[in-house]
This record gives structure tokens, sequence and C-alpha cells, in this order.
């Protein structure tokens, strides 16, 4: 497609205007001219065969986005140039691109891939309310700054090693990385988040992610978008070796299928749950019963006829259960009044959402468990069918996963009285009035937050004042 560049307008070809081609499989955008950055990720994607262009800002933003002149009438067409997938090789500068986020959610809706190299690129929602694109984040827990990771090596999950990368690949940098863990946030089915390059520590420990892959499918707003994400800021990090890599994970997300993508994936999920499941191989202490609070107002686990009969082998492939009576005698020869010590955190896959399936929900929940979490907090999880339910009852008969059970307070429309919120919360406890598995209530997340999601409620405490 042969354009050209004039008064701010990507336009086809006229007398008086500066003429460009814009061409080839991947567009590269350079944050300024002359970026080495963005020369050298061309150079690795002309290694690896796939035609690149390098584009300015201005160039950038008429992607998908300004519609073309026609020469021949003058009727308005869309921009239709090939590029297959954008790459960002310093994706913190997006804020001052003023087209950034619109471009990015117009060539992702039409399913081009997108690459996120260099950070960060800031929170790519296009109202205050809805966040459009879920690429990485500056939060604590994936911060790699203080994490002293100063080698990446190739994440070999049983069949799922990265295109550019074999058993024992690895490089080292002659300084800590800087940046956060390339997270990305998709909902198995309709889309799949699969590790690329590990970043590990003197102790060889992996410690985040280095680059990473999110896979959108049928179902998803963005399906056929697939992107590749690096949220590392050392320079250093962007070598050649690397850079390889990443080219060949590119390669393959141009010509993998929705059939091979979600065998990939559903192996990753499969391969995380086997490791997870690997290592809760100790024993347990009693982890069954109600959580009370006692005269020294610490929180304790006292008896529960419900969890009688169940079994606290936490061997994932268990031998034959104990008869009930067995697990009765157990129970009760263990400590009576133990110390609950709450030791969890948020789990958010099912927040905002209804795409939570009893296999992501096992990958994560042994995820958990593993990592020695007993308490699960819970945003958005709803009215969740049966089989999601089982897997809770599974993971707390075995293991003592407990849940904190957010209601939703005042902040859908059903609850602007104090009738409706009543209503509400009897109505979650009625549904979860047998499930030993939810130990708590959260009764309002951020009730103090000023988000306006519908006429707020103020409810009395019975002597003139307010509680928010």
């Amino acid at each position: 497609l042969r354009l050209g560049y004039c008064l701010g307008m990507l336009v086809l070809a006229r007398s008086g205007c500066a003429v460009v081609t814009l061409s080839g499989t991947v567009a590269v955008l350079a944050a300024e001219a002359g970026d080495p950055r963005a020369a050298a990720v061309v150079a690795s994607l002309d290694r690896r065969g796939l035609a690149a262009t390098t584009l300015s800002p201005a160039q950038f933003c008429g992607l998908g986005t300004r519609p073309l002149l026609n020469e021949s009438s003058s009727e308005a067409v869309h921009d239709n140039s090939s590029f297959r997938f954008v790459v960002l090789p310093r994706a913190p500068v997006l804020g001052s691109v003023g087209c950034g986020v619109e471009t990015l959610v117009r060539l992702a809706s039409a399913g081009v891939g997108l690459g996120f190299l260099g950070g960060w690129p800031g929170r790519l929602n296009l109202t205050r309310e809805h966040i459009t694109l879920g690429v990485m984040s500056p939060y604590e827990p994936y911060q790699l700054s203080s994490l002293k990771a100063s080698r990446v090596e190739c994440h070999l999950a049983a069949g799922t090693a990265p295109p550019g990368c074999v058993a024992g690949w690895s490089t080292e940098f002659t300084r800590p990385l800087q940046g956060v863990s390339a997270i990305g946030w998709v909902d198995p089915p309709q889309g799949y988040f699969i590790p690329v390059l590990a970043a590990v520590d003197g102790k060889n420990r992996s410690v985040g992610w280095a680059v990473s892959t999110v896979f959108h499918l049928a179902g998803s707003p963005f399906a056929g978008s697939h992107w590749l994400l690096s949220g590392v800021t050392t320079e250093q990090f962007y070598s050649s070796t690397v850079l390889d890599v990443m080219s060949a994970e590119i390669a393959a997300i141009l010509t993998a299928t929705d059939e091979e993508v979600a065998a990939r994936g559903e192996l990753y999920i499969n391969a995380t749950l086997v490791e997870a499941l690997d290592k809760l191989t100790s024993p347990w202490p009693l982890r069954f019963g109600n959580v009370t609070v006692g005269p020294d107002a610490h929180l304790h686990l006292t008896p529960d006829s419900r969890d009688d009969n169940l079994n606290p082998n936490p061997n994932p492939n268990p031998s034959p259960s104990p008869s009930p009576s067995a697990n009765a005698n157990a129970n009760r020869n263990a400590p009576r009044n133990p110390r609950y010590f709450m030791l969890g955190g948020d789990y958010f896959r099912s927040a905002f959402s209804d795409s939570i399936t009893p296999s992501s929900l096992t990958a994560d929940l042994a995820n958990a468990v593993a990592a020695g979490l007993n308490t699960l907090r819970v945003y958005g999880l709803g009215s969740p069918p049966e089989s999601v339910k089982a897997v809770f009852r599974e993971f707390h008969r075995r293991f003592g996963l407990r849940v904190l059970y957010t209601l939703a307070c005042y902040k859908d429309p059903a609850q602007t009285s104090l009738a409706g919120v009543r209503a509400a919360a009897a109505a979650v406890a009625a549904a979860f009035a047998n499930e030993s598995w939810v130990g708590f209530y959260d009764l309002c997340n951020e009730p103090d937050d000023d988000a306006e999601y519908f006429p707020h409620l103020t409810v009395g405490n019975g002597s003139g004042g307010g509680g928010g």
C-alpha cells in the first residue's frame, strides 16, 4: 500500500506530498528517528525471514484508525495495510503518542498481533472504568527490580517449549534486570497466557517472566490478536540473542492455528498443575472445622461435624481412602483447638468475569496451596456452578483451603435499599450454608472508593450515625 503523509493525515499518494511506502508483515514503532532498539528488532525479524518496516509515531497513528482519501472519488476508505504484527520496542513511551491506546485497541480488535517490549506501557484503557488491554502491571509483586535476577532461561513446560528455545538455553547479564514481570491477563478457553523466558536469580530461582505470550481465541474481543510481552527495562537485556528468541516466537504466532494455540495452552496449564501438585508431599496439620475467635482474640479451629468424613490425605495420587470411621478417629485424635494463622491472597481470575472453568481453577488453587497459602479472598465469583464448587470442596478436603467470599454489597442495581442489601446477603449465605470451604465473608469490597457504580447506599449504625 503506497501512502503519503500530509497535514497529519495518511492519504493515498498525491502530488505535493512526501510519499512513504508502508509494507511488510511486521511494523516496528521507532520512538524517535534512529532508535537503536527499534533497529535491532527489525534486524532480528529480518534474520527470521519476516519482512519488517519501521514506523514513525505519526505513521503508527494511521494504522487502522484514520481514513484514507480515495483518489478516484471523494469516498473515504480505511487503512488496509498488510501488517499482521506491530512491535513497540519501547512500550513506556506510548503515553506520549496521542493516539496510542485507540490505535492498539483497533489493531487488536482486527486480529493484528502486538508486541510490548521495554517495560510497562501504562494502563491501556479507553475510559476510567473500562480496562481494555490486560498488559503487565507495576504492582509490587510483579516488580523485578529488587529480586536480583541476572539470568534468563527458556521456560520448558511439557510440550510448550518456546520456538526459539532448546533445553538448557540461558543467557547471563552483568547486572540485575530491572522492570516488571511479563504478566498478561486472559481467561481460558477464550485465550491463554504462556511464559517464554523466566528471569532467574543467583540461587537458580525463577522470580518472574522476562518474556511471555498471550493468545486470544474465539470468544475474546481480541480474537486472533496474539501478544508478545517483556517488561524488562534494562538495555543490555535486548541483545541479539534474546531478540532472536522473541522473533522466533513472533514467527510462530503468525503461523499458529487456533487449535494449535489451544493445545499448547492446555498443555501449559496441565504442566503447571503437575508441577504444583508435585510440591504437595509433606504432612499437613489439622485443617478442618469451624473458624472461631477464641478468648485470646485469635482465630482458632474447632470441630465441625461436616468435616468428620473428609480425607486429609494430601497426596496428589492418594491410595484408596480410609473408611469414614478411620477419618473420624483421625480428626478426634488431632488437637482440638489449634490456632488458625491465615496465610493467603486475593484470587482475581474470577473477578469481573464468568469464564472461570474447573480446569483453570484447579491449576490456580494447586499453585496457591503449593506456595503455602491456606486462605483465598475471592471477588466477583457470584454463584458458581456445581462443577466449580466441587473443585473448592476438593481442595478444602485435601489441603484445608478456605475462601473469604466477598459480597457485592451495594454495587449492583438490586442493592439501592437496606432491604436489597439484606436480601442479597441472605441469598449468598443460604447458597453457601453447607459449604465448609467458605470460612469467612468480606462484607464489601472497597466501600470507600469513589467509583460511581449506582446510587450509593449509606447504612445507618442504629444510633443515628451513618456507616459506609
